[in-house]
C-alpha cells in the first residue's frame, strides 16, 4: 500500500510502498477514508513532539476515520465495512489513568501517527476498543473530531464544575481547536462566552458560532475585557495559543477559584507566584480527551449540535495541504480525503 512516512526528522514526510499490516487479536485494519491535519504534524514533521520521543520512522496522520476492513482475532460488538473514527491517543488499556476512564492521561501514552504508524496510508491498524461508530456519517467530515474537536471539548468537560450558571468563559485562540470550543461551551454550559484572537475573521466566526463577546489580541486586551466583566474577571480560560502573552493574560483575568486550561504549544511560561494568580485558581495541562468523551462528540455531531468546517486535499496533494497549514491559508480543518485519491 502507499504511505506517507516520515523518515527522519527535519524532513517532509515521504511517499513510499509498504505492506499491508495485518490486525493482532483485539486489533481492526481499516481502510482509510481521511486524515486530518494540524499544526502538530508540523511540529512532528520539523524536530518531532516533545512528550513522544523519536523511536524511528512512521506513518504520518492522527486524526483518522475510515471503515473497517478486516477483524483480528477476539474483535467483537464491531463488523467488516462499518464506518468508524479512532481515537488520535493510544493508550494501554491496563493503568491506574486508563481503568479511571482517563485514558488520554495514560502511563504508557503514545499517538498513532505521531509516534507509531498513523492513517495517511491506504490502510491503518487500530485497537477496536480505541474505536467509535460513526454511522452513515462521512468520514472525511468526521476525523477532525479525534483531535481537533476532542480536546477542546475534554478541556471544557473537565472544568465545567468551575463555571457557575452567570459565569463567564473566555476561548484565547479562534482556529481549528478554538471554533470547537466555543461550540462545546455554548452546548455544555450556559457561561457567557469571551473569544479573544488577533484576526478579526476569527472573531467573526466565533460571533457565528455562539460567543457572546469578540475582543481583539493586542495591548487593550485585558482593559476589554475587565471593561466586559465589570472589573470582576472571568471564571475560566481556555488558552489555545499557550505563549508568553496568552498565559500573561489568562493569569491577570482569572477571578479567586476560576480556572486556566492551556491546549496551545506556544511554548510561553505561566508565572506562579502571590498576587499575580489570584487564590484558589486551578492551572491544567490538557492532553486530548477520553474515549467515553469521543463518543458524546460524535453524538453531537449526529444530532447537528456542532458545526464541522473541513477542506479536502486529494490524498496527492498532501504537500499542498501541509504548506497552507503553515502559511495560514486554510478555510477549514485540512483534511486529506484517502479513500478517492490513491
Amino acid at each position: 500500500m502507499k504511505a506517507y512516512r516520515i523518515t527522519e526528522l527535519g524532513k517532509p514526510p515521504v511517499l513510499m510502498e509498504v505492506e499491508v499490516p495485518k490486525p493482532g487479536p483485539g486489533e481492526v485494519l481499516l481502510r482509510m477514508g481521511g486524515a486530518g491535519l494540524c499544526r502538530t504534524d508540523l511540529e512532528v514533521i520539523d524536530h518531532g513532539v516533545e512528550i513522544l520521543p523519536w523511536r524511528g520512522p512512521f506513518t504520518l496522520g492522527h486524526e483518522n476515520a475510515g471503515w473497517i476492513e478486516e477483524l483480528g482475532p477476539n474483535v467483537k460488538g464491531f463488523k467488516v465495512g462499518e464506518a468508524v473514527v479512532a481515537s488520535a491517543i493510544h493508550s494501554c488499556g491496563q493503568c491506574e489513568a486508563c481503568i479511571s476512564g482517563h485514558d488520554n492521561y495514560c502511563e504508557f501514552v503514545s499517538s498513532r501517527g505521531l509516534a507509531e504508524d498513523g492513517g495517511l496510508a491506504e490502510y491503518m491498524i487500530a485497537e477496536a476498543r480505541e474505536l467509535v461508530s460513526i454511522g452513515d456519517m462521512d468520514p472525511c467530515l468526521m476525523a477532525p473530531l479525534t483531535d481537533a474537536a476532542l480536546t477542546p471539548y475534554a478541556s471544557i468537560d473537565d472544568a465545567r464544575h468551575k463555571i457557575p450558571g452567570h459565569g463567564i468563559a473566555v476561548v484565547i485562540g479562534i482556529g481549528g481547536l478554538g471554533t470547537y470550543a466555543v461550540q462545546f461551551l455554548r452546548e455544555l454550559t450556559s457561561a457567557r462566552i469571551i473569544a479573544v484572537d488577533i484576526d478579526e475573521r476569527c472573531l467573526k466566526n466565533a460571533l457565528e458560532l455562539g460567543a457572546s463577546d469578540a475582543v481583539k489580541s493586542d495591548e487593550n486586551a485585558f482593559d476589554k475585557i475587565m471593561e466586559l466583566t465589570g472589573g470582576k474577571g472571568v471564571n475560566a480560560v481556555f488558552d489555545f495559543v499557550g505563549n508568553d502573552p496568552t498565559m500573561d493574560l489568562a493569569a491577570r483575568i482569572t477571578k479567586p477559584m476560576g480556572t486556566i486550561v492551556i491546549n496551545g504549544l506556544g511554548g510561553g511560561t505561566l508565572k506562579v507566584k502571590w498576587a499575580y494568580l489570584k487564590p484558589g485558581i486551578d492551572v491544567k495541562f490538557s492532553q486530548g480527551g477520553s474515549l467515553s468523551q469521543l463518543r458524546s462528540i460524535v453524538d453531537l455531531v449526529k444530532r447537528g449540535r456542532i458545526k464541522v468546517n473541513v477542506q479536502h486535499f486529494g490524498f496527492d496533494e498532501l504537500y499542498k495541504a501541509l504548506d497552507a497549514l503553515r502559511n495560514n491559508t486554510l478555510t477549514g480543518r485540512a483534511v486529506i480525503r484517502i479513500d478517492q485519491s490513491v
